[in-house]
């Protein structure tokens, strides 16, 4: 048995020998490997790992929101935080920039409706502290509009002292200014609904 193998291991030598003179004496620019060869080759290349796609984050269970959460947070210095699920399946509550925010899907619509309320760290900024949640929403829903057109309505829009409705962009846009009453504060707001 020991004989057969060493006999069969003498073959397996001189056979790589004599491929390996015949090979030398080809003029091929590239030589083709014995069948020894190939198998060393094949063990020592590794594969390539598979890449797996990044998974979508979920911050809420309605996809319009859950997307726009993502998108405003890919253009915002203040991403949404202390994100919290609604009473229902299409709203969503979150902060930014200081502001309480609600954030839902308009089910007849199925396009995103973000309402910025005053909150009371932010009350006394009043309604021009909102100008950069403002602008980042609107980006959101609206990319194709300029920070100069943002800036420009949202100055305009603050100057008003009663509830205003009007269109801007690919949006409606809905302010309550925030008022001093002799009970309190009456806290504003802005809401921002996509068309």
């Amino acid at each position: 048995m020991i004989n057969k193998l060493i006999y069969l291991l003498f073959c397996m030598i001189l056979a790589v020998n004599i491929s390996a003179c015949s090979s030398s004496q080809k003029n091929d620019a590239s030589p083709t490997p014995t069948a020894t060869e190939a198998i060393i080759l094949e063990e020592t290349i590794e594969p390539m790992p598979m890449s797996t796609p990044t998974p979508t984050p979920e911050y809420a269970y309605n996809k319009v929101v859950n997307q726009f959460i993502i998108d405003y947070n890919n253009v915002s210095q203040s991403d949404f935080t202390d994100i919290k699920k609604g009473n229902s399946f299409v709203k969503n509550f979150a902060y930014s920039y200081g502001y309480y925010c609600e954030l839902q899907c308009n089910t007849s619509t199925n396009k995103i409706v973000v309402i910025i309320n005053e909150t009371a760290d932010t009350a006394s900024l009043g309604m021009n502290g909102m100008r950069d949640i403002f602008h980042d929403v609107a980006i959101t829903i609206n990319p194709e509009l300029t920070d100069d057109e943002i800036y420009a309505y949202f100055d305009e829009l603050v100057q008003n002292e009663h509830i205003t409705e009007s269109e801007f962009g690919t949006m409606s846009i809905k302010f309550k200014p925030g008022i001093d009453l002799s009970t309190g504060r009456s806290r504003g707001f802005i809401k921002i609904e996509a068309q």
